[in-house]
């Protein structure tokens, strides 16, 4: 099965493209028909290293994952037909408030990090610190990098009609 294949069996079981995401070249995004599920199908091995780790020690700021799957087999550096089937909670862009308070959050972490300070000593009002220190161990088990500067790599869970909790959405490239 290819990647179109793929793509295209989802769309004849009613999931619609999502045209503007933030997925990058080589992904497709698709909304299924009740709106409960998300699906990103795409190239991205940075991503599958994160959902893997998602997938074995889930955490409330990850996304929930229903489904993670690689129809052509591994990734290699000689091919590049692997491709990943993830399936995913709906989630939102942040607010911009969410953002300001996340670009000052990061930026408060990169001070430390410049700095020497322990980034686990610096204020956390968005809770995220514990698993930006799991991603950061991750990250450098697998050979990926780090990518939390840019608000865009994060996303939004709707907790309660007055609650969001921000999630990282791909925090690696």
């Amino acid at each position: 099965m290819t990647l179109r294949d793929c793509v295209n069996e989802y769309a004849q079981n009613g999931y619609t493209p999502i045209a503007h995401n933030q997925s990058g070249i080589g992904s497709e995004v698709l909304k299924s028909p009740s709106g409960d599920r998300i699906v990103k199908i795409g190239q991205d091995q940075a991503y599958d290293v994160f959902v893997s780790h998602a997938w074995v020690s889930p955490r409330r700021e990850f996304p929930t994952f229903y489904r993670h799957d690689k129809p052509a087999g591994e990734f290699a550096a000689d091919s590049n037909e692997a491709f990943t089937v993830t399936e995913i909670e709906p989630l939102s862009e942040l607010t911009v408030a969410e953002t300001q308070k996340l670009a000052t959050w990061i930026s408060s972490y990169v001070i430390a990090r410049q700095t020497g300070t322990n980034p686990a000593d610096i204020p956390d009002p968005l809770g995220l610190m514990d698993a930006l220190l799991d991603l950061g161990a991750v990250a450098l088990r697998a050979g990926v990098n780090l990518d939390v500067l840019k608000t865009s790599n994060y996303l939004a869970r709707v907790v309660s009609d007055s609650e969001r909790q921000i999630v990282f959405a791909d925090p690696f490239n």
